[in-house]
């Protein structure tokens, strides 16, 4: 059965998804938790509203989907502990350095959207580390869904409704960079939906970062038929209200209970649409995937706006509005909202007061105050029947059950009453006294001497106790079948160490064309291959440093591999793998599909920063045998890994996005059969420029650059560690002087140029 898998950002969420139909939330607690600025749990209530979402059969997941530093470990292993005993159903993981904790229990693992899982080879490598499930990467497409689900036993979830992140899931730096809150510690500043310019197209200031919200109502049969086992709401920070509309109308289609009607549409957009629905990454393309022009919640439409008299707008519509509800106005670049305060409904207009002088725009609804009562002020309760036996002589007894439970509290011995008479009536009213369980009253059933004496007080003690034991029959019958883990299948993670010279820098570069003596004898050559197609291996064999005679970099030198590798993509890198095999030393990995490549082919595997290496034991999950740390870790926090395991980002643009939707469309309108990429571009906000660069193989993608570049030359006292030179665009000239610099430790960093985050560190 598919399961519908609901955001509780907040416990009016929770309550709302389970009374709208969801089979599991996900939420987070206060660490840990790539949501933090949500309401969120903590120690001291999760246990609780486990129990509340178990007694309607609905599912727990507990986000621990951040980057997770080497002294944080032991109050992570605090919070784990506590969700174990209050019966998780399953963790989110991101951080593979976390795994060594996590499977000290039989907890299920789920491998979080933030590990940019978007292939099999990424999905076989999580199933071989322990992870029964993968969030897969938004930007996974159908075939790679259907291979993964065909060549792994992993459940596959998969996002189908809600905001979409524009970087590369997991990949994102911009916001760390920008403000030195990071994405990867839950603290996003959102810097995707600013408005930017760009160097081509009209230059116009718009929201070229900013993608439509998506909504793949439309698309559950194929997902489903493709082996998609869950299917994920985005919405943490959203309310309760849009909670529990979304779950209603996917859970209504899901169930064959509608078609995607014209009321369930509508009900979507007044939730929250940012921009107007996609159908997401793999579905939608360029032109309908972003919201340039339109920032945060535009609603619904409603109508257009025909005049403005005695302070109020005037807006042609056949829809109905009424105080409290929230509406947009656009009129080109003029927006606002206004909460409605004083309105008249007419039969095809509707007049609202307005206190500027508005003559045209288009109207959108973005509350709609009936949605909110109707939606998300609900209480889920499970109806019980309550028996009550009150016979002289004999104790009293109450018994509440639900479906096939049943619990009883016995009391004192009943006697009779000279003064008083009972009726069923007035044990009704005594055994309706449920407040805040989650129960509401069904069926009484009274057995009564008409003057047997039952103080009110008995009637509450042993109401309590029988719904109290009531409810842990429920929960111990859902907690005997919770799906367990069994870690003694995950692979032991043991370094198969292939030797890396880490006397000398590793030196980036595009071609290896016009490399200079001293650049091969005094680094490690890595050459960038993220811009591959398939004739690509051949053309690098027939290169003049792989003949025999060249033997400086023959077995010596790296490749890097392209960020993201989907559908024909795959194949391409693969077949370049199995080309140069016996060619190159090993791989500089970005992603994990790279790293599952070098233990394929017994290749040494360098982590690139894009795997975000926070600590020590993510190096030895990937059995990495060298590895550039994350760049949000400050030399302070650098000290937690073992000497000569690491090396920093020394020097270079540093990329702060990738991109799979095409700005060079999204700017020009043109189309790939037409494109009209000339080579690099750039965004800018108010501050900054942002270098725009394409990368292809299979499939076009972009990587948006930090406006300044890393230079760590004149800090070397303070980084005692090898380093890493992207030289890409430098001339051999410049590589060089580069280049001596770092061998000999000598120089000062350039203009315009930052240490990144060694001297601060992220929020």
């Amino acid at each position: 059965m598919t399961e519908i898998l609901a955001p509780a950002g907040s416990v009016s969420a929770l309550k709302s998804a389970i009374f709208w139909g969801a089979d599991a939330v996900y939420l987070g607690l206060d660490c840990f938790n790539a949501r933090i600025k949500a309401d969120n749990f903590s120690l001291d209530n999760i246990a609780e509203y486990i129990d509340l979402a178990h007694l309607f059969g609905v599912k727990v997941y507990i986000t621990f989907n951040t980057n997770v530093r080497q002294n944080e470990m032991s109050l992570l292993e605090k919070y784990v502990q506590k969700c174990v005993e209050s019966k998780a159903d399953a963790f989110i993981v991101t951080d593979l350095g976390t795994l060594d904790i996590f499977r000290r229990y039989d907890v299920p693992l789920h491998a979080s959207t933030q590990l940019g899982v978007h292939n099999l080879l990424g999905a076989k490598l999580l199933e071989n580390l322990g992870f029964c499930r993968v969030v897969l990467a938004r930007e996974t497409l159908e075939e790679d869904i259907k291979e993964i689900k065909q060549n792994t036993n992993l459940e596959i979830e998969h996002f189908v409704h809600g905001a979409l992140c524009v970087s590369f899931s997991g990949g994102c730096l911009m916001s760390s960079f920008m403000s030195g809150d990071s994405g990867n510690r839950g603290r996003c500043n959102q810097p995707c939906r600013l408005q930017y310019s760009s160097s081509i197209g009209d230059g116009k200031p718009r929201y070229l970062l900013s993608p439509s919200d998506q909504c793949l109502i439309q698309k559950l049969d194929k997902l489903i038929e493709s082996g998609v086992d869950s299917l994920k709401i985005e919405g943490r920070l959203k309310s309760p209200h849009y909670v529990g509309q979304v779950v209603s109308a996917y859970r209504q289609v899901i169930d064959k209970k509608s078609v995607v009607s014209a009321e369930i549409k509508s009900g979507l957009l007044r939730a929250f649409n940012r921009g107007g629905f996609s159908e997401g990454y793999n579905y939608c393309d360029t032109k309908k995937l972003m919201s340039v022009d339109v920032q945060n919640n535009i609603g619904e439409y409603i109508g257009d706006i025909i005049g403005y008299k005695n302070s109020e707008i005037i807006v042609k519509s056949n829809q109905k509005l009424s105080i409290g509800d929230g509406i947009k106005i656009l009129d080109g670049d003029r927006q606002f909202g206004l909460t409605v305060s004083r309105v008249r409904n007419d039969k095809s207009k509707i007049f609202v007061f307005c206190d500027k002088i508005v003559n045209k725009g288009k109207v959108y609804i973005t509350l709609d105050g009936a949605q909110v009562k109707k939606y998300g002020d609900v209480e889920p309760k499970l109806k019980v029947d309550i028996c009550v036996t009150a016979k002289i002589g004999e104790p009293l007894s109450i018994v509440a059950k639900y479906e096939d439970f049943e619990s009883r509290a016995i009391g004192d011995t009943i006697e009779k009453s000279l003064k008083y008479s009972i009726d069923k009536d007035k044990v009704a009213s005594m055994v309706d006294r449920l407040g805040n369980t989650p129960f509401v009253l069904g069926e009484v059933e009274a057995r009564l001497d008409e003057s047997a004496f039952i103080p009110a007080s008995a009637i509450n003690a042993l109401r309590r106790d029988a719904l109290e034991g009531l409810k842990r029959r429920i929960l111990q019958n859902y907690e005997k079948d919770m799906q367990k883990a069994d870690f003694d299948l995950a692979k032991s993670c043991v370094y198969r160490g292939i030797e890396v010279d880490k006397s000398m820098p590793f030196v980036e570069v595009a071609s290896l064309d016009d490399l200079t003596d001293y650049a091969l004898r005094n680094a490690n050559i890595v050459l960038n291959l993220q811009q591959i197609d398939d004739k690509t291996p051949q053309s690098i064999i027939n290169n003049q440093v792989f003949c025999n005679n060249f033997d400086i970099f023959i077995n010596k030198g790296y490749i890097r591999l392209p960020r993201i590798t989907r559908g024909k993509d795959v194949a391409i890198v693969t077949n370049l793998i199995e080309t140069l095999k016996d060619r190159i030393k090993g791989i500089v990995c970005d992603n994990l599909y790279a790293v599952a490549l070098a233990k394929q082919y017994g290749l040494a595997k360098v982590g690139g920063y894009g795997l975000n290496i926070y600590n020590q034991n993510a190096m030895k999950e990937l059995e990495l045998d060298y590895t550039i740390a994350s760049l949000e870790l400050n030399l302070g926090q650098l000290k937690s890994f073992e000497q000569g395991k690491i090396m920093t980002f020394g020097y270079g643009p540093v990329q702060v996005m990738t991109l799979s939707h095409c700005p060079v469309q999204l700017n020009t309108g043109c189309s790939c059969a037409n494109c009209k990429y000339e080579g690099e571009f750039w965004y800018k906000d108010k501050l900054a420029d942002y270098l725009v660069v394409r990368y292809k193989s299979g499939h076009c993608y972009f990587a948006l650059h930090n406006p300044s570049i890393v230079d760590v030359r004149g800090k070397w006292e303070q980084i005692p560690y090898q380093s890493y030179i992207n030289a890409l665009g430098l001339n051999n000239e410049r590589l060089d002087c580069v280049l001596k610099d770092f061998v000999q430790r000598r120089g000062q960093k350039s203009n315009n140029s930052t240490c990144g985050h060694l001297f601060r560190g992220v929020n």
